[in-house]
């Protein structure tokens, strides 16, 4: 059984990836979800990317929208666009990474490219570490001793084939002999 602390935190781990699931959702099911290839303005001025906004949103009035790319230095976006759209009003610039629950409900739009949601969705995918870094050394070194007792196996396994005693064996013997 768990103890509390423990539980408590894989509770808060399973609801904050609820969140993000049902805010996701949620956007898509509103039509406010844009799925773009790549935000990676042409030209890092703003003029052009307010320009590419009001464009992509042309349907909702207000320049509200949650900009998502795969990360900071990527290429579906990266320095480039956080240059062109820092001074937008209304726009943030997240990474995938950095992609939260507060964040997305906040804003009117949610643009976000496809590697970013590829790794958005490998985020919520992967496991949850239930052992915390301690439990994970701990099964590294049992998964290394399962390795050397095999390795030890097949040696002896070479050597009954060769017709030599193995070394636990051919050491007994050694000793019984003394």
């Amino acid at each position: 059984m768990l103890a509390a602390p423990a539980a408590c935190a894989l509770c808060c781990v399973q609801v904050r990836r609820l969140g993000l699931k049902c805010a996701l959702s949620a956007k898509a099911n509103e039509g406010r979800l844009l799925l773009l290839d790549s935000l990676h303005p042409g030209i890092p001025k703003t003029k052009h990317m307010a320009a590419k906004l009001g464009h992509l949103l042309q349907e909702h009035p207000r320049l509200n929208a949650l900009l998502v790319d795969s990360a900071k230095d990527g290429a579906d976006g990266g320095v480039m666009l956080r240059r062109a759209a820092r001074n937008l009003p209304g726009v943030e610039i997240v990474p995938s990474i950095g992609t939260n629950v507060y964040s997305i409900v906040r804003k009117d739009v949610l643009v976000i490219t496809k590697p970013a949601l590829d790794a958005l969705i490998e985020r919520l995918r992967t496991p949850i570490n239930r052992l915390g870094a301690a439990g994970l050394a701990y099964r590294a070194r049992l998964e290394q001793r399962k390795q050397q007792l095999a390795a030890e196996r097949r040696a002896e396994q070479l050597l009954l084939g060769a017709g030599q005693q193995p070394l636990a064996a051919a050491s007994a013997a050694a000793e019984g002999n003394s």
